[in-house]
């Protein structure tokens, strides 16, 4: 048997196999053997008549083209299982050289997960140390909170006055284009001030009261959401339904105990500026993570295969539509509201797509280089963790293959060791 191996563009294996005739001759026995099971001659049952008959009944041809395929998957499958290749899709088989009593060859393409250098990953890294940043909390931050507080906690008064800001107003409405109604809604509600409609429309409320009704001309702002609507000029007709004035609690100190379990307002404000500082750090601990993974992204070349980039792609385009559909929308309705199509999203999302496989491929080298991964341990806890959402053991069984679960929880926890190495790399 001789074997060659070549390294073609973009990761694409080509590999070359010769058996001589030997060699192949057990394969065209056992295509012989498969081919009689499927003879049927009269008086006999199929694949039950005697053999030196059935061959007769079988071409030349169709023995060594069976034989073919089975020489080639076979001597295929054992070559890829004895080396560190990783094909990313079924090879394509071509047939060299194919004749009765000579030796027999084919070609067999195929992607693999791509070979990488880190290239000495961990120095060109280091310089990243300065770009992590202190965090603390500034006292407006706080007062923002508190104001968010208040806000969550205030009543709303059914009032005869007229609109001001704060104020929450249920209305409806028609929308005109050229005399033509394009759009209405009944008990519309909204709170003014709170830029949950666009200012224009907002401005044309105020000083209203219930029972009200206005006509007005708007030019909708071209980043509406509705691109139907986005910079058009419309007449908008209105009723005041409702109006309801704001009732905010005192910040006080009862105030902070009716929260919970604090006792003052300084209690409280404390509270906040710890829960803030936590969440801070969290948030630059990971834009640093990320930082550092975009960066080997840079700095180490990879040579991609096209068919790893569109699955990629399809991949982020599927995470979009499922993001839509939880929202209620229409997956075809949001693509005309953003006015692109799924190959506009395709050509957008190349970048992102190639820059989130390299990501993956380099974690994913780095553990084996590093010798990083989790305990049994620790995945057995986080697959406890993520079983307790179901309510009865039946569901879950009904629900998740436990050993794709393990396997995806595995891959996690590695992918966050791997990024605490790289950190603490880095701050050392």
């Amino acid at each position: 048997m001789k074997q060659e191996i070549k390294n073609l563009e973009n990761s694409k294996k080509e590999l070359i196999i010769s058996l001589d005739f030997e060699e192949f001759k057990k394969f065209i026995d056992e295509a012989t053997e498969e081919l009689i099971k499927e003879v049927e001659l009269p008086g006999f049952r199929k694949g039950k008549a005697p053999k030196e008959l059935a061959i007769k009944n079988i071409k030349e041809f169709d023995i060594y083209e069976k034989a073919a395929k089975l020489a080639a998957t076979k001597n295929y499958l054992d070559y890829i299982s004895s080396s560190n290749l990783e094909p990313l899709t079924s090879p394509d088989i071509e047939v060299l050289k194919l004749a009765p009593n000579n030796e027999f060859s084919f070609k067999a393409t195929f992607y693999v997960i791509p070979e990488i250098d880190l290239d000495n990953y961990q120095e060109k890294i280091k310089h990243l140390k300065n770009q992590k940043k202190e965090v603390n909390v500034e006292e407006q931050e706080i007062e923002e909170s508190l104001n968010w507080l208040l806000k969550s906690r205030t009543n709303y008064e059914k009032s005869n006055s007229e609109i001001k800001i704060g104020d929450k107003v249920k209305l409806d409405f028609d929308i005109k284009e050229d005399g033509l109604i394009i759009d209405s809604q009944k008990d519309f509600e909204f709170i003014t001030g709170e830029k949950q409609v666009f200012e224009d429309f907002e401005k044309n409320i105020l000083g209203l009261k219930e029972g009200d009704t206005k006509n007005f001309s708007v030019e909708v702002p071209s980043d509406y959401w509705s691109k139907d609507l986005a910079g058009k000029n419309v007449d908008f007709e209105i009723k005041i339904k409702e109006v309801y004035n704001a009732i905010s609690p005192i910040l006080n100190d009862e105030f902070a105990k009716g929260l919970g379990s604090f006792k003052s307002l300084v209690d409280l404000k404390e509270s906040l500026k710890t829960g803030l500082l936590e969440e801070k750090k969290n948030e630059e601990e990971e834009r640093f993570r990320v930082l550092i993974l975009k960066e080997l992204a840079k700095i180490i070349s990879i040579d991609l295969p096209p068919v790893l980039i569109d699955r990629e792609i399809a991949i982020m385009i599927e995470e979009l539509r499922n993001s839509v559909n939880k929202n209620n929308l229409d997956w075809n309705m949001y693509l005309k509201q953003i006015n692109k199509t799924e190959d506009d999203l395709r050509i957008e999302f190349k970048d992102r797509a190639i820059e989130r496989i390299k990501i993956e491929l380099i974690l994913r080298k780095i553990a084996q280089e590093e010798q990083i991964e989790p305990s049994e341990e620790e995945i057995e806890k986080e697959v406890n963790k993520y079983l307790l959402q179901f309510s009865k053991i039946e569901q879950a069984k009904n629900n998740i293959d436990e050993q794709e679960l393990k396997i995806y929880i595995k891959s996690i926890l590695t992918n966050q060791k791997v990024t605490e190495f790289l950190e603490k790399l880095i701050e050392n």
